[in-house]
């Protein structure tokens, strides 16, 4: 059977050399850890952008898997040509990787490979193998440190919000069309006008 390819969009960002040698000096698996907390983005990434989750994918680890694959934190469109939720997780990634660690952190399971609760997915081709929570917080922990240095989380004005969100809109709603203080154009908290 031939592979299958797509052209996508998608957004990723690299394991940062910190990490890597933090969880060597550990004894924990890279690999389970990149699988966990991709797993952990794939989950929140609904939160911050307006899609299904099926619409959205990554990379996952196989037990018996011997191909290199470069260490990095990778969500994709899963449809072919993109549904635009890869770019407008790109404008939120900082956000959905401290949501994220709060999912790593908090979930009240004991298993290093996680629960259906913070980190099985049920489009997970590797059966949810190979997942390690506590790699994966090292991880997360370490790429929110490196963006903190090299950038601001983006903040949008409650008056750009509004006119991106008309211009979205159209006139389909006239002016009674409500905008929240927080609105930023990935996140769906429109609300229609009541009539």
């Amino acid at each position: 059977m031939p592979p299958l390819e797509f052209d996508s969009r998608g957004t990723w960002v690299d394991v940062p050399a910190s990490a890597i040698e933090k969880m060597a000096s550990l004894n924990l698996d890279a690999r389970s850890g990149v699988h966990a907390a991709n797993h952990a983005l794939l989950i929140v990434a609904p939160l911050f952008v307006v899609a299904d989750p099926s619409d959205i994918a990554t990379e996952h680890v196989y037990p018996r898997q011997h191909r290199p694959r470069p260490l990095r934190l990778i969500l994709y469109d899963a449809r072919p040509g993109g549904l635009g939720a890869a770019d407008a997780l790109f404008r939120r990634f900082h956000a959905a990787l401290g949501q994220a660690r709060r999912l790593l952190s908090e979930c009240p399971c004991r298993f290093s490979a996680g629960c259906p609760a913070c980190l099985h997915v049920h489009t997970c081709s590797g059966y949810n193998a190979n997942l390690d929570r506590r790699a994966a917080r090292i991880i997360v922990d370490a790429v929110l440190s490196e963006l903190r240095s090299i950038s601001q989380p983006c903040v949008e004005s409650p008056a750009r919000a509004a006119r991106l969100r008309d211009a979205a809109v159209g006139s389909r709603l006239g002016a009674s069309a409500s905008v929240s203080a927080g609105w930023a154009p990935s996140l769906p908290d429109f609300r229609p006008p009541v009539e």
